[in-house]
């Protein structure tokens, strides 16, 4: 009952901030990697630095193939030509359409698409917040890549962390 409550009540939030939708601004630099997109991460506090992985082409196909499958989930393809020197903004784009599609036609299944990536209402909210020159799309966008990009980190971790390793008891 608590998991309704909660995603009725992210819906009403995402309900009323979904007139913010505007197109996207041009980018400048586009190298082949995942560092152009910090105007969020910059501020965020984390106990390790995701920084040095930006910009290794396998972290970066297993981030978008990370975002495929969960935004496939929901019926939304995710399909963007993979050009390294362009991934970012062809990501980030192709996010931002689908997200602002959903802002003003399906908060629900938005609701739905954020609780499977882990997107919490506080981290969204608080975004909202500090980067008010974004659209809500956009900041979604950002927090989306961003959280799936952690999650691909934290999978190869642990599927490359020894239980050798550990002091025997």
């Amino acid at each position: 009952m608590r998991k309704v409550k909660k995603a009725s009540r992210t819906a009403r939030i995402l309900n009323l901030n979904a007139k913010n939708a505007a197109p996207l601004p041009k980018k400048k630099n586009k190298s082949a990697n995942l560092r152009n997109y910090s105007f969020l991460t910059n501020t965020m506090n984390e106990p390790f630095d995701i920084e040095p992985f930006k910009n290794e082409h396998e972290v970066i196909r297993l981030t978008i193939n990370q975002i495929k499958k969960d935004f496939g989930m929901f019926g939304l393809d995710v399909d963007f030509p993979i050009d390294m020197n362009m991934v970012y903004h062809d990501l980030f784009r192709e996010l931002d359409y689908h997200i602002s599609g959903l802002l003003t036609g399906n908060v629900q299944k938005l609701s739905a698409l954020l609780y499977q990536i882990d997107l919490n209402e506080k981290t969204i909210l608080k975004a909202w917040e500090d980067h008010p020159e974004f659209t809500h799309a956009q900041v979604i966008a950002e927090l989306v890549i961003y959280r799936e990009l952690k999650k691909v980190l934290f999978r190869n971790y642990y599927k490359h962390y020894k239980l050798k390793n550990l002091p025997e008891e």
